[in-house]
């Protein structure tokens, strides 16, 4: 992920994450790198961070569109757990800026011995934590 991409990567989910509230945050991802055309279902971890971005922008933009919704750029309207993971995930992203997000989200998601899709936040966010705290450890 290009280090400057990655508040935006993290906005644009956040968004979806509103507009979305009973999808964890997996299969938004999973979803989102689909409809960018150039990753196959189940592939999340290929997806380039630039294609993800303009497809859940679009994406947003057009389902808010549908809802009669303007979109929010509050992360403080999110479940407590999706806005900790998020804040958990921009860390973790600081600490590995080479890292696509849909790739962390993969990695992440086997950590916590669960497939992407079916992972919850809760799941991810204490595998965010484990990698984080270990990360600390090492420094």
């Amino acid at each position: 992920m290009i280090a400057n991409s990655r508040p935006v990567i993290l906005q644009a989910f956040a968004e979806l994450s509103r507009l979305y509230p009973m999808m964890r945050l997996g299969q938004i991802v999973v979803f989102v790198s689909t409809i960018t055309g150039k990753t196959l279902p189940g592939e999340a971890e290929t997806a380039e961070d630039e294609a993800v971005i303009t497809a859940a922008r679009q994406h947003a933009e057009h389902r808010a569109s549908q809802l009669g919704l303007e979109i929010n750029r509050n992360r403080t309207s999110l479940p407590p757990t999706r806005a900790d993971l998020l804040k958990a995930l921009e860390e973790l992203g600081n600490r590995e800026p080479d890292c696509r997000f849909g790739q962390m989200i993969v990695l992440l998601a086997n950590k916590a011995g669960v497939n992407i899709y079916d992972v919850e936040d809760e799941q991810l966010l204490e595998a965010v934590n484990e990698l984080l705290a270990r990360t600390e450890e090492r420094a």
